[in-house]
C-alpha cells in the first residue's frame, strides 16, 4: 500500500511540475510616447524589436512611439536618454530566459519620425530595421538574424550588415558598404559605388549608376543594368551580368562555377587576359580552352580566371 501511495505521489508531483512548466507566464505591456527637440544624432539598440525611422523634410522634433510586450520575469524595458544633441534608445533586461513559450511572448516596436538631416546608428539582433528619407554623411544599420530595409537615403557613407538575414535597399545615393554572412542582399536604383561581400547567399544589384565590387564564398552574384563592373569573385557559385558595363577595374574570378557577362560596352575597347584550369573561355567570337589573350591596343585590360567552369563575355 505504501508503495502505491508513493508512486501516486510521485506521479502527481510530476504532473504538477509539468503543468507549471507549460503554463503560460504572465506578460506585461508598456507603451511609450515622447517628443525630443534639438536632436542631431540617434543611436538605437533594438535587439528583438522592429525598429523604424522616417525622416521628414522640414521636421525639427523627433517623435518616439514604442510598444513592448514581454514576460514579467524578463524585466525587459525600453530606455532612452538625451545627451546634448544625441538621443540613445535601448532595450534592456533579460531576453534569453528559456521556456517553451517564452519567445512567443516577446513583441513590440520602436517607431521614430523626425528630421531628414540626421545621423543614425541602429543595431538589432533578431528584429527588423526600416529606415527611409535620411540625409547625412554617415549611416550604420546592423542586424544579426533580422532584416534591413533602407530607402531614399542621401548619405555619403552607407554601411549595411546582416549576419544571417536579409538586406534590401532602394533609392540610395552615396557610397555603400554592405555585408551578409548567410542571407540575401538586394540593392536597386543606386547612385554611387558599392562594395559588397557575403559568406553564403545571393547578392543582387539592379539599376546602379556606379561601380559594383562584390565577393561571395558560396552563392551567386547577379548584376542588371549596372554602369560599371568592378571586381567580382565567387569561390563556389555563379556570376551573371545583364546589360552592364565593363570598366578599367573589371576583374572576374570563380573557383567552381560559371561567369556570364552580357555587356553594353564595346568589346574592342579592352584587352583581355583570361584563364581556365578546367573549363571554357569566350569573348565575343573568340574562344579558347585554358588561356585567352586578346590585345586590342587598349589602355585597359579585363582579367578573369575560372578554376572549374566557364567564363563568357558578350554583347
Amino acid at each position: 500500500m505504501k508503495n502505491k501511495i508513493s508512486a501516486l505521489t510521485f506521479i502527481l508531483g510530476i504532473g504538477i511540475l509539468a503543468a507549471s512548466c507549460f503554463a503560460p507566464e504572465k506578460t506585461f505591456t508598456k507603451e511609450f510616447e515622447e517628443t525630443f527637440t534639438g536632436i542631431k544624432e540617434i543611436e538605437i539598440e533594438g535587439r528583438f524589436l522592429e525598429v523604424s525611422y522616417e525622416g521628414k523634410e522640414g521636421e525639427e522634433d523627433v517623435f518616439l512611439d514604442a510598444y513592448l510586450e514581454a514576460p514579467e520575469s524578463s524585466e525587459l524595458d525600453i530606455r532612452y536618454r538625451k545627451s546634448g544633441s544625441k538621443l540613445k534608445i535601448e532595450v534592456v533586461g533579460d531576453a534569453s530566459i528559456s521556456g517553451w513559450n517564452f519567445g512567443k511572448n516577446l513583441n513590440g516596436f520602436i517607431s521614430l519620425t523626425g528630421p531628414d538631416h540626421i545621423k543614425l546608428n541602429v543595431v538589432g539582433h533578431s528584429g527588423s530595421i526600416d529606415v527611409m528619407n535620411v540625409i547625412h554623411k554617415d549611416i550604420n544599420l546592423q542586424v544579426n538574424s533580422g532584416s534591413i530595409k533602407a530607402s531614399e537615403l542621401e548619405v555619403d557613407n552607407i554601411r549595411l550588415k546582416a549576419s544571417s538575414g536579409s538586406i534590401k535597399g532602394e533609392g540610395l545615393y552615396g557610397k555603400i558598404y554592405c555585408e551578409v554572412n548567410s542571407g540575401s542582399l538586394s540593392l536597386r536604383e543606386v547612385e554611387g559605388d558599392i562594395e559588397a561581400k557575403g559568406s553564403s547567399g545571393n547578392l543582387k544589384f539592379e539599376e546602379i549608376e556606379g561601380k559594383v565590387d562584390a565577393k561571395i564564398n558560396s552563392g551567386s552574384i547577379k548584376l542588371t543594368n549596372v554602369e560599371k563592373i568592378g571586381e567580382l569573385s565567387a569561390s563556389s557559385g555563379s556570376i551573371k551580368a545583364i546589360n552592364s558595363g565593363l570598366s578599367e577595374s573589371t576583374s572576374l574570378t570563380a573557383n567552381s562555377g560559371s561567369v556570364n557577362i552580357q555587356t553594353n560596352s564595346d568589346l574592342g575597347g579592352f584587352n583581355y587576359e583570361l584563364s581556365a584550369t578546367s573549363g571554357s573561355l569566350k569573348v565575343g567570337d573568340h574562344s579558347s580552352g585554358k588561356k585567352l589573350e586578346i590585345d586590342n591596343q587598349s589602355q585597359h585590360t579585363i582579367k578573369g580566371k575560372v578554376t572549374s567552369g566557364s567564363l563568357k563575355i558578350s554583347n
